[in-house]
């Protein structure tokens, strides 16, 4: 990955406009910042298992506030037309609630172990908006990919049943499942138009990032106000001091990750490049979440599923380095 990284030409748009920066330093800070954005957030959930939508309505106001000394220059400055704005606030808020509400029914570690979805995701997403074709080896390394994730949710949810019996119903897990497939398929969508945007109109980082948190509160928060406002006042009422911690720690990591990861997917090479980058935080976040768990130990079936998704991710990826060099 880091060979290509550096090697591939960088896509440009009619403008002839290229991202600024380098990439690998964005994607490393990218996935360091997510990975270690999940303790305090794994803290979160155990103290209070319904508060993802709550995390991420105080993320968004962060993200806002942090970001107001800059947004003159960042208005007067804008790059991107509205319709590409539009775009990312309409993916923005399907991927906020669909993850949000899949951590409520799903455990944390099968909700990121399905996130690992978004390789498969990409590839029909790239099919079918740019009829992208693909080799028999890339489609292998998919398909591997999917059979780990098959074979190691299904352990953690026979595990979880024999400790929990009647929790986690097959209705919560198929419906969790969906929504899962679901917010991968819109942080896909999101990731091609933010580099669409990028590639033809130059890299404006700060301004995806504002304007994408802004107009989203107004389309996802006031209709779940349920879930936020009641729980924000439980939780001053409370006064529980280690859950305040970790909801600063929480929010301070994603902001900083975010922050990277549009860096990230901005510069990237290609979108491929950007599905790895994202693939393999998702797949440290899992270990780092099952580690977090423990005891007990995560069933043997998980990490046999954890071993087959890392063989297809690197078939996938000697295979995509392979037909790039035979085109280059």
């Amino acid at each position: 990955m880091v060979r290509r990284a550096s090697t591939i030409a960088e896509e440009q748009g009619p403008s002839g406009e290229k991202p600024s920066g380098a990439f690998l330093p964005a994607a490393c800070l990218s996935v360091a910042l997510g990975v270690f954005s999940v303790v305090p957030y794994n803290m979160v959930l155990q103290g209070d298992p319904g508060s993802p939508l709550f995390i991420s309505f105080v993320l968004h106001l962060v993200v806002i506030t942090m970001m107001l000394p800059r947004v003159p220059s960042i208005i007067r400055n804008r790059k991107f037309p509205l319709r590409y704005h539009a775009g990312m606030v309409f993916f923005s808020s399907m991927f906020t609630v669909l993850k949000s509400d899949a951590f409520v029914r799903l455990p944390p570690s099968m909700c990121l172990l399905l996130s690992n979805l978004q390789m498969m995701v990409g590839v029909a997403v790239q099919y079918v908006l740019f009829r992208k074709t693909y080799s028999f080896q890339q489609l292998a390394g998919v398909a591997i990919v999917t059979v780990g994730i098959a074979w190691a949710g299904n352990s953690i949810q026979r595990a979880k049943a024999q400790q929990e019996a009647g929790v986690l119903t097959a209705t919560a897990a198929l419906t969790g499942a969906a929504e899962m497939l679901g917010s991968s398929l819109c942080i896909s969508l999101l990731s091609t138009l933010i580099k669409m945007a990028n590639s033809t109109y130059g890299e404006s980082v700060e301004e995806q990032m504002f304007m994408q948190h802004l107009l989203t509160i107004p389309v996802v928060f006031p209709s779940n106000w349920s879930k936020v406002g009641p729980r924000a006042a439980a939780w001053w009422s409370a006064q529980n001091h280690w859950l305040f911690l970790n909801l600063a720690g929480n929010v301070v990591a994603s902001f900083a990750a975010r922050k990277a990861s549009a860096a990230m997917t901005a510069r990237s090479p290609s979108l491929l490049m950007t599905q790895l980058v994202q693939t393999m935080e998702s797949f440290l976040q899992l270990l780092l979440t099952a580690m977090l768990r423990v005891p007990p130990w995560p069933p043997l079936g998980f990490w046999g599923g954890a071993g087959v998704l890392v063989a297809g991710t690197l078939q996938y990826l000697r295979a995509s380095d392979s037909s790039s060099g035979k085109t280059s």
